[in-house]
């Protein structure tokens, strides 16, 4: 048996997905990315949902130059 392994493009079009998943409110995509990008725990709520979505809004913007 093979192992699937995604490539490179695969990979960036699945962070595209989570991406809008998110900036459409998705909590589950939020907390990922909150967790993974902006370094937030699942301790203490960090921020409100619109505070994130409006953060990840951020990061996009920067990351499309």
């Amino acid at each position: 048996m093979t192992t699937f392994k995604p490539t490179p493009a695969m990979l960036a079009e699945l962070r595209k997905a989570q991406w809008r998943a998110a900036l459409k409110g998705s909590a589950t995509l939020l907390v990922l990315l909150g967790r993974e990008y902006l370094g937030q725990t699942g301790e203490a709520p960090a921020a409100t949902p619109a505070e994130l979505v409006a953060s990840m809004r951020e990061l996009m913007a920067k990351a499309d130059g």
